[in-house]
Formats: C-alpha cells, structure tokens, sequence
C-alpha cells in the first residue's frame, strides 16, 4: 500500500472564525413564520438572519417590508400607463401635449421614485429608470 491519501475537501477554518457553538429555543408557529419572512426579504436563512440581528451585524440590504413590496407592485400599472401617455406625447399622439408634457414627466419621475423608495433604494444613485421586479 503506497502512501496514506489526503482527505481532500476544503482546508480547515481558523479557530477563531470557526463557529463551534449552538444555540437553540422554541417559537410558536407565528414567531417563527415572522422570521423566515424576515430572513426570506433580507435573503437569509432564518438562522443567519437571527445571527446578524441578534449580533447587531450589517445586512446586505435591510430588508423590504412585504407590504412595501405590495404597493410597488400595485404602482406598476399606474407607472405603464405613465409610459404609455409619455410614448403617446412623444409621438405627437396627443395634441396640444407641450402645456401637459412637463407635468406628466414631473409624476412619471415622482411614482418612479416612490416606487424606489418603497424598496428602499437610494434613488440618487439608480438614474436608468429601472423597473426591475425586486423578487426576481
């Protein structure tokens, strides 16, 4: 039998990032229900959302209260049918549109920016007018 083989996989982790203890307690069906949502909105795991709360550690991203996310859904029509008036504008479409064209593009920006900071996002620093669905 020639040499003892390695066991391969990853190299051990140093003592001090090594996480060696469990902690365990019980919740009622409704705690634990409110903790996955918060960790499935921060994209977490429940036990790593419970880690960074509990040790006041930065997340990614705060997480998105589900009715935020609701609303942003519910201003996406009001936003396509923005769209939909700009487009028209643009193409000569509507008549008279310069006394109106100001305005429209004022609450286009305005429902688009609403619709940001319902997510949270800085509207600063994202100018593209995205539409992105946040859960995709």
């Amino acid at each position: 039998m020639a040499g003892k083989r390695g066991r391969g996989g990853r190299p051990p982790l140093p003592a001090s990032v090594k996480r060696r203890h469990k902690v365990g307690f019980m919740l009622t069906d409704a705690e634990f229900e409110q903790i996955k949502r918060a960790a499935a909105l921060a994209g977490l795991s429940p036990g790593e959302y419970a880690r960074v709360v509990t040790l006041d550690q930065p997340m990614l991203r705060p997480p998105v209260p589900k009715v935020n996310i609701d609303k942003w859904r519910e201003l996406a029509r009001t936003a396509a049918n923005l769209n939909q008036i700009a487009y028209k504008l643009n193409s000569g479409l509507i008549p008279d549109a310069k006394r109106i064209e100001s305005v429209l593009l004022e609450t286009m920006n305005e429902v688009r920016r609403l619709r940001l900071a319902l997510l949270g996002v800085d509207t600063d620093e994202d100018e593209d007018g995205g539409g992105d669905d946040p859960e995709a």
